[in-house]
């Protein structure tokens, strides 16, 4: 059987630590064999943690043969140099979102990886939560017809006063909190072209320079329209995704999915009628009928209420788990570059709606 893939973990903070760390210390496919980190107390808990090299330069992991997989979590400016950096020399990268400041670097990446015959894999990792892949299988069933609007939420009410609030280090809500949605409406557009687009930033309880509100709006050319909302002052809880359709409607919050549709066999034969509408007493009468709605819900903790199978891990795992399959097996991974194009081209010319900064200290970083 094949051995488990060797990884390199660049950057020990939330991500590096506490997402991938986390994940891959304890899975049996996957091998920890170094970590990087330019703090000294991170590197020994690293070193304490999963038994591994270490080291303050992450350009110590450059050309090593032992390492199959180089997984850059450093701060976002990183993101596309040090993966270049890497993929020049035929190492594989799994990069963390935002994966590049523009869609030129994405394409670059894709580039460079494709010609020194290296892998490129990207964390997206809500792309497998449950609710989306359940609400896919909703939308392939038909049922709801054909879709008019997507409304995504990432709201709440919180300060913020660290790094990721400065627009010099490629931050803010939308490249910090929008890559997931914005990757989740870009996989259900399913269409290449690129979206008309408005949008709308704020700075409302940040201490730092870049937006902590974030607005949305993407038409699709004969297609429906999305709506991101990302949101620091929303103190209540509402849908974190909602679904209007032909036939019915649909809401997801953190318990549950909800879904009403009705089928279109069984409702009542109508036609356009361009006199005044009456009632049987002669007195003027509105539009009225009944159709017969068939209402569901789905208790996205209730495995045995799932469409289809549905697999047990969290979304991290079963990233990972497609990764492997991908790398040691020769399945497909579906999350694909031209997506991720997509997703960044959209997040580009946001902010060249809103201009972005540039990052005056990215060499004191390297």
């Amino acid at each position: 059987m094949p051995g488990p893939i060797r990884v390199a973990i660049l950057g020990q903070g939330r991500s590096g630590r506490d997402i991938h760390g986390d994940c891959l210390y304890k899975h049996t496919n996957y091998q920890i064999v170094a970590a990087a980190d330019i703090d000294e107390n991170r590197r020994s808990r690293a070193a304490s943690e999963y038994g591994c090299d270490i080291a303050e330069d992450y350009r110590a992991f450059l050309d090593r043969k032992d390492i199959d997989l180089v997984i850059n979590a450093l701060p976002s400016p990183l993101h596309a140099p040090v993966s270049l950096e890497f993929l020049r020399r035929g190492q594989s990268v799994l990069c963390e979102k935002p994966i590049a400041a523009s869609a030129a670097d994405v394409e670059r990446m894709m580039l460079t990886a494709k010609s020194t015959n290296s892998g490129l894999y990207f964390f997206q990792q809500n792309r497998f939560v449950t609710w989306f892949t359940l609400v896919q299988d909703i939308l392939a069933s038909g049922v709801l017809g054909r879709p008019v609007i997507y409304k995504f939420r990432n709201n709440g009410f919180a300060r913020r006063w660290d790094w990721q609030t400065l627009r010099c280090m490629d931050a803010g809500s939308l490249r910090n909190t929008g890559p997931h949605p914005m990757d989740q409406a870009v996989v259900l557009m399913n269409n290449k072209a690129m979206p008309e687009i408005f949008c709308h930033f704020d700075r409302v309880n940040t201490w730092g320079d870049a937006e902590d509100f974030v607005k949305i709006i993407l038409r699709v050319p004969n297609g429906p329209v999305f709506d991101l909302e990302i949101s620091s002052c929303d103190r209540f809880s509402g849908p974190i995704f909602s679904l209007q359709a032909q036939n019915g409607s649909l809401r997801v919050d953190s318990q549950s999915i909800v879904y009403h549709y009705f089928e279109p066999k069984t409702a009542p034969v109508q036609k356009l009628i361009k006199e005044p509408l009456e009632k049987t007493d002669g007195t003027p009468a509105y539009c009225s009928e009944t159709l017969a709605w068939v209402e569901k819900s789905i208790d996205i903790g209730d495995a045995s209420l799932t469409i289809g199978a549905q697999p047990a891990d969290g979304p991290t795992e079963i990233l990972y788990d497609k990764l492997y399959a991908h790398i040691r097996e020769g399945a497909d991974f579906e999350i694909r570059g031209e997506q991720i194009m997509q997703q960044i081209a959209i997040i580009d010319e946001c902010h060249r709606l809103f201009p972005m900064t540039g990052c005056d200290n990215l060499e004191a970083l390297l």
